[in-house]
């Protein structure tokens, strides 16, 4: 396991743009994913700077990747909130789009990384998405 990036941020929109393209700029450099895990990887990273900006009261975070020798990628977002991260539920059948704005985000970042787990540490929260290569008959 390889840490390349710990900085912390303000999660703002222009900052997690930033984050993103520093991102995918890394995981095409380290990374064994393609396009479209790391598009996933992208979207996981916006949801979960997205949650802490809407609620963590200090809007910052510390984000970590770490690049694993299967070629995978971890995302881990630590912040100063202990409240537990709430992701909505979907079927098969579900309407993304009617899917009501709590949770919403989480629930994508379940759907499309490889795991998602939460846990609580002194002074806030860690949330880690898990990006591992697929299969090719299994892209989204």
């Amino acid at each position: 396991m390889t840490k390349v990036c710990h900085s912390p941020v303000d999660s703002q929109p222009q900052i997690i743009g930033g984050l993103r393209r520093q991102l995918r700029e890394l995981a095409h450099l380290f990374g064994a994913l393609d396009g479209p895990r790391i598009a996933d990887m992208e979207v996981g990273l916006t949801e979960l700077l997205t949650n802490v900006a809407e609620h963590v009261p200090d809007r910052r975070a510390v984000v970590t990747v770490d690049f694993l020798g299967s070629g995978g990628i971890v995302v881990r977002v630590r912040d100063s909130s202990d409240q537990s991260p709430a992701a909505g539920e979907l079927s098969q059948d579900d309407d993304w789009l009617n899917l009501a704005e709590g949770g919403r985000g989480l629930a994508l970042v379940k759907a499309t990384a490889t795991s998602m787990n939460w846990r609580r540490i002194p002074g806030g929260k860690i949330v880690e998405a898990a990006y591992l290569p697929l299969p090719a008959a299994r892209h989204h």
